[in-house]
């Protein structure tokens, strides 16, 4: 628990379906951030899983460069 790790899901073919990371907050809670949500849903429904997804979607942002604060401050 308290722990990162890099969350890549495939289909049954081994494709990359969406990756992002996924968070262990809890003996059975979870949190994923990127793009998971989708497939997810899609597998439980589907195969019946014995779980809850739960959540709104959070969209998160990275600016970099050597100008990037600069052009996010307001004038």
């Amino acid at each position: 628990m308290g722990q990162a790790k890099h969350l890549v899901q495939c289909d049954s073919n081994g494709k990359v379906v969406d990756e992002g990371i996924l968070m262990r907050l809890g003996e059975n809670r979870f949190f994923s951030q990127g793009g998971t949500a989708f497939w997810s849903s899609f597998q439980l429904r589907k195969r019946g899983y014995d779980a809850i997804l739960s959540g709104c979607q959070i969209l998160q942002l990275q600016v970099s460069g050597p100008t990037a604060l600069a052009g996010c401050q307001a004038n």
